[in-house]
């Protein structure tokens, strides 16, 4: 059986983010997890060979969603980059829109939703 990719998580709540890599892992995926977009880059950076999906919040402090997305675009082109956010709007969307997000999830995440991107994107 071929190793699955690892999944970046970015999120400011630790709770989501707890919630989130349980039900990846319990997916079957290796997780690493960051609390803002400055430290989504930085781990992006140094684990990119092995990373198939980033999951990203659009509000983080330090650096939000929007401009964490960009820096990882400038390192991977390929890389799937999933927006999960609680406060979507059309703005948002237009400035996500030039970097290709693969897909959208709303919060509160559910487990059905969350499988539902990993299987239909096949992260990797």
């Amino acid at each position: 059986m071929k190793d699955l990719p690892t999944i970046l998580i970015a999120d400011d709540d630790a709770i989501f983010l707890g919630i989130a890599a349980a039900m990846i892992r319990n997916m079957g995926y290796p997780v690493i997890t960051a609390l803002n977009g400055v430290d989504a880059v930085e781990l992006f950076t140094t684990n990119k060979k092995n990373i198939g999906m980033v999951l990203l919040d659009i509000n983080m402090p330090e650096m939000n969603g929007v401009d964490a997305f960009q820096h990882i675009r400038t390192l991977c082109q390929e890389v799937k980059v999933v927006i999960v956010s609680g406060c979507l709007n059309d703005t948002k969307r237009e400035q996500l829109s030039p970097l290709s997000p693969t897909a959208y999830i709303d919060k509160p995440i559910s487990f059905d939703a969350l499988s539902g991107v990993l299987s239909s994107t096949s992260p990797g």
